[in-house]
């Protein structure tokens, strides 16, 4: 049921101006339609999207290709680039499909720089026939008019969702594992069709030396055709990624997600707790540092040894290379919301 919203709505961005369709002709999913308001989103504005489209074959598997490249808070630029495989049980029917979202009212957050992802995103099926392929140039906040220095691949360290749905849930049994192999199963017996559900999200979000509130989100969402009352398997991974993992800054997450029905009963509910992603944003020396060990005479590469050539002196090397952050003239200085870092 989840997949089936997070397929459709994803889909739904198609023919926005922020996303758009790089499928061809062929692809099982197809005659995709969409509204999106405001396009871009706007923080602090609500959001609505309305997206129909036809798959003319039934999905229960297939391949998620991603590759992206994230900009945010003036201090990441990072390359995504994973592939996924995933099944469901019993599948996303063929068909007309529409989903409607919104109105979501979206938080006015302090994020520095703002959000900027641009790439694609292909979907292909079991037997790796194209699916869809979603071309993304999304912007909130005007993270395009600033500079980001460069970072590696973030990482999740461990799984840190863990069940918290009730006895009286309209999800029976249900189990979310993940195995050795990066696997991640999803299992359960839903007890009555859906059309209509709200995912409540009640997160706290800590990221260093960027203040967040305390983020309340309320998505409602309509699905046509209905999903089926009945058993429901989804599988996710293992993923496989191109970028390397390193430590960097911590991003901790903590809170619960809960999905309800039209009638505001709760479906299934998951606990968030502690999840560690290392954003790997290598560290810049101060403003004035920059000045004195990158702009002033030979720069200082501390990269390569004290007597290498064309290296600054010996002294300025000392003070640019072994006291705090050491400098690196490859890249720009901190932004100054970033001084107190170093």
């Amino acid at each position: 049921m989840l997949k089936t919203v997070a397929f459709f709505g994803f889909l739904g961005c198609a023919q926005s101006q922020s996303v758009t369709s790089c499928g061809a002709a062929g692809d099982h999913f197809s005659n995709v339609k969409i509204t999106l308001s405001p396009d871009p989103p706007e923080l602090g504005q609500p959001l609505n999207f309305k997206m129909e489209g036809d798959l003319d074959k039934a999905l229960t598997g297939g391949n998620a290709i991603v590759d992206l490249n994230i900009k945010a808070l003036r201090i990441i630029n990072e390359p995504v680039n994973v592939s996924s495989p995933f099944t469901y049980s019993p599948g996303v029917v063929s068909g007309h499909s529409t989903i409607t979202v919104g109105p979501v009212n979206l938080p006015k957050l302090y994020l520095p720089g703002g959000v900027d992802v641009t790439g694609t995103v292909k979907i292909t099926n079991t037997k790796k026939e194209p699916v869809a392929c979603i071309q993304l140039d999304l912007k909130v906040g005007g993270a395009s008019d600033t500079s980001a220095l460069e970072q590696a691949q973030g990482m999740v360290d461990g799984s840190p969702v863990s069940d918290c749905t009730k006895a009286s849930d309209h999800m029976k049994n249900f189990n979310f594992s993940d195995d050795t192999t990066g696997m991640t199963t999803i299992t359960g017996t839903l007890d009555e069709d859906l059309d209509t559900i709200n995912v409540a999200a009640d997160l706290s979000i800590k990221i260093p030396l960027v203040p967040l509130p305390e983020i309340k989100l309320n998505v409602p969402a309509s699905i046509s055709p209905v999903v089926k009352k009945g058993d429901l398997k989804i599988t996710v991974g293992p993923v496989a990624s191109a970028a390397p993992a390193n430590s960097g800054i911590n991003v901790t997450v903590n809170g619960n997600i809960k999905v309800n029905d039209g009638n505001t009963e709760e479906i299934v509910c998951l606990q968030i707790g502690s999840a560690l992603v290392d954003t790997a944003a290598p560290l810049q020396c101060k403003s004035a540092s920059y000045a004195f060990c990158c702009e002033l005479g030979k720069p200082c590469d501390c990269t390569k040894g004290t007597v290498s050539p064309g290296q600054c002196e010996e002294s300025s090397y000392a003070f640019c290379c072994s006291v705090g952050a050491p400098c690196d003239c490859t890249q720009p200085p901190l932004p100054d919301f970033m001084q107190i870092m170093v």
